[in-house]
């Protein structure tokens, strides 16, 4: 690990102050489940880290009618705390699945949402990828059984979040904070997908900025479902999942697909709702004869594909040896 100063952030203000606008040079920290084994493993070599646990909010407030959750929040809280159990159940489904109690006990909101992709290529110090700086993605012509088969690049990289798909279908705002004041910016509008000017990224948040707050609106009349698949039930992370929320319609209690705004642009490498995908269709009555068409509708829509034909999925397990003698954790597909 290369040696770094240390910033030991006690408010918000302090915090934004020590980051800096170049890529990388100067990182947050909270519970380091992530950022702590990039740097062992020598693929984020920060001169800077901030501590941002005593400097970011940690609880659940109300808001509006629904909830403020601060960044610093323990994924463990999360998934226990009453209020969120009760508005958004898709939301503690997905964080209580997260990990491994002991990581749980240590993952914060915000490292959720904003944690690096699993790629094995990009986890690998000695393939230098579009996402540290190189000119090419590879897994086209390598290992991609668990890379995107949505969009044409250049990287096909998933996102790891499992925070971030609940957090899309609810349609949360999240507010960052940085050296010239904060802004809010939808859930939606948060994740990128993937171009040559943004590679090295997986959202909008700058530099120098910080993720500080989740801001869920009122929930409504809803019902809604947490999926996951994953080939272990313990410290794995899903191949697939998907949040999907029914809106409540009429006294007979008829259920009608929820349209979020914006959902036609929300398919993303980054973690993509599966109410979304539903805005496909026109609004209509939940019927068996029209689940089979809604499960089809995302995948025909956005010309969904093998990477390769190395992209046939063969029992690959957690434990696999991947290039470089690398031990991989299986990625994912949001959808």
């Amino acid at each position: 690990m290369k040696a770094f100063a240390y910033v030991n952030a006690t408010s918000e203000k302090e915090a934004v102050a020590a980051l800096s606008p170049e890529f990388e040079k100067a990182l947050p920290i909270g519970g380091g489940q992530d950022l702590l084994a990039r740097m062992k493993d020598y693929i984020t070599q920060p001169d800077r880290i901030v501590n941002v646990k005593t400097a970011l909010e940690s609880a659940v407030t109300p808001a509006s009618g629904g909830l403020r959750i601060g960044a610093a929040m323990r994924m463990v809280d999360l998934a226990e705390h009453p209020d969120v159990l009760r508005l958004y159940p898709a939301i503690a489904a997905a964080a209580i699945e997260v990990g491994t109690p002991q990581i749980r006990n240590q993952a914060t909101v915000g490292g959720n949402l904003n944690q690096r992709p699993r790629c094995w290529y990009y986890r690998n110090e000695e393939f230098v990828c579009f996402k540290k700086g190189g000119s090419t993605c590879f897994s086209p012509a390598g290992e991609n059984q668990f890379h995107a088969i949505f969009g044409s690049g250049p990287s096909f990289i998933v996102h790891p979040s499992s925070l971030a798909v609940p957090m899309l279908a609810y349609g949360a705002t999240f507010r960052l904070a940085g050296p010239t004041g904060e802004r809010l910016v939808p859930a939606a509008d948060y994740f990128t997908m993937p171009t040559l000017q943004n590679v090295r990224t997986e959202n909008v948040l700058k530099p120098s900025e910080l993720l500080t707050h989740v801001l869920l609106p009122a929930p409504g009349s809803q019902k809604s479902g947490h999926y996951e698949v994953r080939y272990k039930t313990s410290h794995d992370w899903p191949i697939a999942f998907a949040t999907v929320l029914l809106t409540m319609n009429g006294p007979t209690g008829s259920l009608r697909v929820h349209e979020m705004p914006g959902c036609r642009r929300s398919f993303s490498i980054a973690a993509v709702s599966f109410t979304s995908l539903m805005c496909l269709l026109k609004p209509s009555r939940v019927t068996m004869l029209i689940v089979p068409a809604i499960a089809r509708a995302p995948v025909s829509a956005v010309g969904a594909r093998r990477i390769s034909m190395r992209s046939i999925c063969s029992g690959v397990s957690e434990s696999s040896e991947k290039p470089g003698g690398m031990r991989c954790p299986s990625s994912r597909i949001c959808v």
